[in-house]
């Protein structure tokens, strides 16, 4: 599967799941995805957690009590805010059924793939083909070396669970 390098530009509002086996972390989301893109974050009851910007310096995270953290990526400030290496560079790709260009990826035969060492998975679809739900997994050697954890640190499988809700015309 090869994905086309432009980039990506839509609005969804959704949940987002991820857990390695003995942390876990679950917040709803609303996501616009463009030029600069934006990541707001709220507990299941709406109350704000963080709003994270991401553009061609880098990603900025503000917690809600005005903390501001930065990385060079947003998966390297997932993986220093919660303590997870997310693949979440790649998650607007497999949010549009693609792989992330610049890396190769292998489709299945239940109409996912696999990509970095994970394996994504859809189920359902809205009226125009977009994904509803995404499931990845990733059981070993994902994002440790570009997250520099420790050997051991997880004691399970990374997954992540990305229910999307409502996507919004941009």
């Amino acid at each position: 599967m090869a994905a086309d390098a432009a980039p990506l530009t839509f609005s969804m509002n959704g949940r987002l799941l991820a857990s390695d086996g003995s942390r876990r972390f679950s917040a709803t989301l609303r996501w616009s995805q463009g030029g600069v893109s934006r990541i707001l974050l709220t507990t299941p009851l709406g109350q704000a957690l963080a709003a994270i910007d991401v553009d061609a310096a880098g990603a900025r995270l503000t917690a809600a009590d005005g903390r501001t953290f930065t990385a060079g990526s947003l998966s390297e400030l997932a993986r220093r805010g919660l303590g997870l290496s997310l693949p979440l560079e790649h998650l607007p790709w497999w949010m549009t059924g693609q792989g992330a260009p610049g890396s190769p990826s292998v489709a299945d035969a239940d109409g996912g793939f696999s990509q970095h060492g994970w394996t994504v998975r859809y189920d359902g679809r809205d009226p125009r083909g977009r994904p509803l739900r995404i499931d990845a997994e990733c059981n070993s050697g994902c994002g440790s070396a570009q997250a520099g954890s420790e050997p051991g640190a997880r004691s399970g499988p990374l997954s992540v669970r990305l229910i999307i809700d409502q996507w919004l015309e941009p």
